[in-house]
């Protein structure tokens, strides 16, 4: 499962997620958010789920993790309602809350 807008799960608990983190002059640059991306995308398609909040999805970082989560036919769980395109989108599962994600994605994993 890829938890969308963070990458703080990679390399057992490691933070490599360059937008959470102090940045500096050196790594602040075009091939650093390349680099973020193509982390971002690897561990998406190593995913079987991708589940955003909609109080994230509302930026294009998460929009683009989502977007490629549906290119790749990978499931989207949302929590919350987000945006008519988004909640819409037949590969978008709404779900009101953390919790009712939690049980959507057990049921989805046993299914």
């Amino acid at each position: 499962m890829y938890l969308s807008g963070s990458a703080q799960h990679r390399d057992a608990g490691v933070d490599l997620d360059a937008t959470r983190r102090v940045v500096s002059q050196f790594d602040a640059s075009v091939a650093a958010d390349r680099a973020n991306v193509q982390l971002r995308v690897q561990d998406i398609r190593r995913s079987r789920l991708v589940v955003a909040v909609a109080d994230d999805a509302r930026t294009s970082l998460t929009r683009g993790e989502v977007g490629v989560a549906i290119d790749l036919g990978i499931p989207v769980l949302l929590v919350g309602s987000c945006s008519a395109e988004l909640d819409a989108h037949p590969g978008i599962a709404i779900t009101p809350d953390a919790d009712a994600a939690l049980d959507a994605a057990i049921v989805w994993a046993t299914g």
